[in-house]
């Protein structure tokens, strides 16, 4: 008859029974969560005479949410921010937690006697409980204020306020480190997982100037991504003098299941910076006429290689996703050329409500265990940079794997 947003269910006896609302059921973080729980763990707390919970959009952040709790204190009751995040801490799971709780002396009504929940949200910004906000310091504190304030969407951060419990999560992290290496500030996804307010990170991280930079011991740091020969470590020198000879299929692969709203085609950039970054994903094999294996650096601006494919598997019913999931990685698997390259392939696979999939493929020539740390951090910070609109920079370079292998067989020769 009208569109009310309620939810009912109509039984054999002909009985509508209320469910719940359409707009109760949110997805937050990638968890599906119902408004109306939160509502219900708030009301059981005894300070409490009244609370909505919404999920709206985190300004700047595309389709990211974070919970905010609208609450009207029991009559003589003071409940604070913090001590409600406690209480639900210990009665619901750590997402469902809302990142900012606003206090009311009355939830505003529609003429229906409903709550009017597009008024509530214009309420946020004016009535946020001040937990205590401390005020940056230094240059570095309040940069980093400023750049937590634009990624969480909120009107001010303090030095000890809590990343997390402002609502950020690990693909906002992202957005920080992006901001922060724009303004001079090198820090890494696992800083801010490690040191999760402002103070503690400023007093962590280095910056990044090029004045304030010490030259590698090594040698001077090269400014551009090297190409050329470059000489076997003994660990592939062993590895392609096998009697059995070299594997193009021996590599090692990584999964990881995508955040909602994932841009692909940041995400496949994120990947060529990768490759154009980091010398060892562009090495070649090569076997002359007496049976010697050399390698060398291929040049990153002369690749051909589209090292990103994507695929969408939400047409096939969800019993067939997963071997066809195995069977697009075995060809890619199967792509992998000690040669003429790849040595690196990505592989996209669209699954729907279930979330897409990333999974990952190195040769194991030129990746190992330790290295997959470094991969992941500066895939992860590439495309958050791109997504942010800002150009590809993973810091300054080190010493080259040229060099490096130079140096490591140099040093094994010498005993």
């Amino acid at each position: 008859m009208y569109r009310t947003g309620d939810v009912v269910r109509w039984s054999a006896e002909g009985v509508l029974e209320f469910v719940g609302r359409s707009d109760d059921q949110v997805k937050v973080r990638g968890f599906r969560i119902e408004l109306g729980e939160v509502e219900s763990a708030l009301a059981g707390h005894p300070d409490i005479a009244q609370a909505v919970v919404l999920a709206p959009p985190v300004r700047d952040a595309g389709s990211a949410k974070r919970l905010v709790a609208y609450v009207v204190p029991g009559a003589g009751a003071a409940p604070t921010a913090a001590g409600l995040r406690e209480f639900l801490t210990g009665v619901l799971p750590e997402y469902m937690v809302p990142s900012t709780v606003v206090m009311l002396d009355a939830l505003p009504l529609m003429p229906n006697g409903k709550v009017d929940r597009k008024a509530l949200a214009g309420v946020e910004s004016s009535g946020v409980e001040d937990t205590g906000y401390v005020a940056p310091r230094s240059v570095t504190e309040e940069t980093l204020s400023g750049i937590w304030a634009r990624v969480l969407g909120v009107e001010r951060v303090g030095v000890d306020d809590n990343f997390f419990d402002l609502g950020g999560d690990s693909i906002l992290s992202i957005q920080v480190v992006s901001q922060a290496r724009a303004a001079g500030l090198r820090i890494s996804p696992k800083d801010v997982f490690d040191r999760q307010s402002v103070r503690a990170l400023a007093e962590h991280l280095t910056r990044v100037a090029a004045a304030d930079r010490t030259p590698d011991a090594a040698g001077p740091e090269p400014l551009a991504p090297v190409a050329g020969p470059v000489r076997l470590t003994p660990i592939q020198e062993w590895f392609f003098g096998s009697p059995a000879g070299p594997s193009h299929r021996f590599d090692m692969s990584m999964a990881a299941t995508l955040a909602p709203g994932t841009d692909l085609d940041a995400l496949a950039g994120a990947v060529a910076a990768l490759v154009a970054h980091h010398d060892a994903l562009r090495l070649r094999f090569v076997r002359d006429e007496a049976g010697v294996w050399t390698q060398y650096v291929a040049d990153a601006a002369d690749s051909t290689h589209r090292y990103t494919e994507h695929t969408d598997l939400t047409h096939l019913p969800s019993g067939e996703r997963q071997s066809e999931m195995d069977r697009r990685t075995d060809i890619a698997r199967d792509a992998l050329d000690l040669t003429e390259g790849p040595l690196l392939r990505a592989l996209t696979l669209g699954l729907g409500e279930d979330g897409d999939r990333l999974v990952l493929l190195v040769h194991h020539a030129v990746v190992d265990g330790v290295s997959w740390r470094v991969l992941l951090e500066d895939l992860a910070l590439a495309y958050g940079q791109l997504v942010s609109g800002a150009v590809v920079d993973l810091g300054p370079r080190s010493a080259s794997f040229q060099e490096w292998a130079s140096r490591l067989r140099s040093h094994v020769e010498a005993g």
